[in-house]
C-alpha cells in the first residue's frame, strides 16, 4: 500500500490495463503519455476511460504523465479528459500533488454530489 492509501497494480501492456479497469475499480489511474507507444489523442487507457459512465468516470482520478505537459496545467487536463497532467521530473513529487489534486476535486464535485443525493432523495 502506497503512503496515500492506494495499492499499487501494475500493466506492463495496455491489454493488462484495460483488462484492470473493466474488472476493478480503480480510484488512481495514473499511465504516461507514451503508453504501449501511444500519444495523448490515441492512448487505449483514455480512450477506454472516456468511454466509461459518467458516474464510475467520475469516481476515479486520472493522472496523464509526459514530457510534452506542463505540470498541473488544468486547461491541458481538461482537453485531454484527465484530471491532472505532470511532466515526468514531477513525478517524485506525486505524493503532494496526487493529495492536493484529490482535495481540489473533492471540491469541485461537492455542489453537483449534493444535488445528485438531494435527487435521489425526492425520487
Amino acid at each position: 500500500m502506497t503512503p496515500l492509501g492506494f495499492v499499487i497494480q501494475t500493466a506492463p501492456t495496455p491489454k493488462d490495463a484495460l483488462t484492470g479497469l473493466h474488472t476493478q475499480i480503480c480510484d488512481l489511474v495514473v499511465t504516461s503519455e507514451d503508453f504501449g507507444g501511444a500519444d495523448a489523442f490515441s492512448h487505449p487507457v483514455l480512450s477506454e476511460l472516456a468511454e466509461f459512465p459518467l458516474d464510475l468516470r467520475r469516481s476515479s482520478f486520472v493522472i496523464l504523465i509526459g514530457p510534452n505537459r506542463t505540470s498541473q496545467s488544468e486547461i491541458q487536463a481538461f482537453s485531454l479528459s484527465v484530471d491532472m497532467v505532470l511532466r515526468p521530473e514531477d513525478t517524485p513529487k506525486l505524493k503532494g500533488l496526487v493529495g492536493q489534486g484529490l482535495a481540489r476535486k473533492e471540491a469541485f464535485y461537492a455542489t453537483f454530489r449534493a444535488m445528485e443525493k438531494l435527487v435521489q432523495e425526492e425520487s
